[in-house]
């Protein structure tokens, strides 16, 4: 699990990403930190939503929306509505209210806490309906565990209303047509290494066994060698799988994200206060 936090002023400080099994399906999330967190540089936070971007491409299926409940302040919902403006109507679709911190309620009932919400809250439940879930942050166990379901449950909901697709626009297809760039460049280069190996433990092992006049030796300096090769084979075939992992976690995709963050960078000066 993750700590829970703000969606505009996070406890997380950096993108982490987690994948799990629900009911045969992969899921995968990336815990994001505070977009419009005023304790945070900017430049830091430019960065880490470019490693977001980077982490989710071609683009999430589901938006988690983190909204504290107890203590949720104008700044909160100021840093919100940012939030929403930012990625607009269509990404909204893809949106699910989690509302954390119930047990800051102390055992008040969630929906009688609504009626004497803070007006933010109350226009993001009229604007999500019933597209929300509500953590005790505290649970645990058999507790935590179905809070986690229907999560999960929402969340294939949504899915299943946005037909499968995920959310995307243009930096997430910039993105993505780098990221399958370096993919394949890197994979051409294991590819490319691999052969210089091949070669290298053939030339070695041929060069052993002509030096040796017992057949049975010879046999068994073959066998080594076509393990070694298939061995090599094999290590190759799992970095050529695992090469869009290295790709996401290098620094070069950061840093082409981060280029397409500044052309764009006047969206951000459009929230300022």
């Amino acid at each position: 699990m993750f700590p829970s936090g703000f969606s505009a002023v996070s406890i997380t400080r950096s993108c982490k990403k987690g994948n799990s099994t629900w009911k045969g399906r992969e899921v995968v999330v990336v815990d994001t930190p505070g977009i419009f967190d005023t304790e945070v540089q900017d430049a830091d936070t430019s960065k880490e939503i470019a490693r977001c971007m980077a982490l989710t491409s071609p683009g999430p299926h589901a938006l988690l929306l983190v909204i504290p409940l107890g203590r949720y302040t104008p700044e909160d919902h100021r840093a919100t509505e940012k939030i929403l403006k930012m990625f607009g109507e269509r990404a909204r679709r893809h949106m699910i209210l989690l509302f954390t911190r119930k047990d800051d309620l102390e055992g008040i009932d969630f929906r009688d806490y609504l009626k004497e919400a803070p007006k933010g809250i109350q226009e993001l439940m009229g604007m999500f309906g019933d597209r929300y879930c509500v953590f005790n942050n505290r649970a645990a166990g058999a507790a935590q565990e179905d809070q986690r379901e229907q999560l999960l449950v929402l969340v294939q909901r949504v899915v299943a209303e946005c037909k499968g697709r995920c959310f995307t626009n243009n930096m997430y297809q910039k993105a993505e047509e780098e990221i399958q760039k370096q993919i394949r460049v890197m994979q051409e280069n294991y590819r490319a290494e691999l052969e210089r190996q091949k070669a290298q433990i053939r030339q070695e092992y041929e060069e052993k066994i002509r030096m040796l006049e017992d057949e049975l030796e010879q046999q068994k300096q073959v066998m080594h060698m076509r393990r070694e090769l298939a061995e090599r084979e094999a290590l190759c075939a799992t970095r050529q799988q695992n090469a869009r992992d290295e790709v996401e976690n290098q620094s070069g995709i950061v840093e082409f994200i981060l280029g397409l963050l500044k052309i764009v960078s006047f969206v951000f000066s459009l929230f300022e206060d």
